[in-house]
């Protein structure tokens, strides 16, 4: 599905648009990424996010990303804080991701590669536009 941009009123374009739900993106014990949408460029949101995230018992850190609406959370490794946090995210439901492979390290620099490819697209649409 696409929808058409508006820029001034002078040009229109097609962009993709589409309605996601919050998805988990990366899954291991103590460690876990969800993508949430309605956290993209909303800074408000993402810390209310982050705030009710961080009242989870079990809950050692919460990082957000604002270009992808990326969370990632460090925690105790329980099955009920992470129940409690898939809830939380609104991802209930949602089998467990298979475990990765590779360490740690792995998710942080593949979030750190998606944050930058993510506003290297920003950057390239705004220049696009202009």
């Amino acid at each position: 599905m696409a929808a058409l941009l508006d820029v001034d009123g002078l040009r229109q374009r097609a962009v993709p648009f589409t309605l996601s739900l919050p998805n988990v993106a990366h899954d291991i014990p103590g460690r876990l990424r969800a993508v949430l949408p309605s956290l993209r460029d909303n800074a408000d949101a993402a810390a209310a996010r982050r705030a009710a995230l961080l009242e989870i018992r079990g809950v050692t850190s919460v990082r957000v990303n604002l270009v992808t609406g990326s969370v990632t959370v460090l925690y105790e490794a329980s099955a009920a804080t992470r129940t409690r946090l898939l809830a939380a995210l609104g991802c209930q439901g949602q089998r467990p991701s298979a475990p990765a492979r590779g360490s740690a390290l792995a998710g942080i620099l593949t979030d750190a590669v998606a944050e930058h490819l993510a506003k290297a697209a920003v950057h390239a649409l705004i220049a696009a536009l202009i």
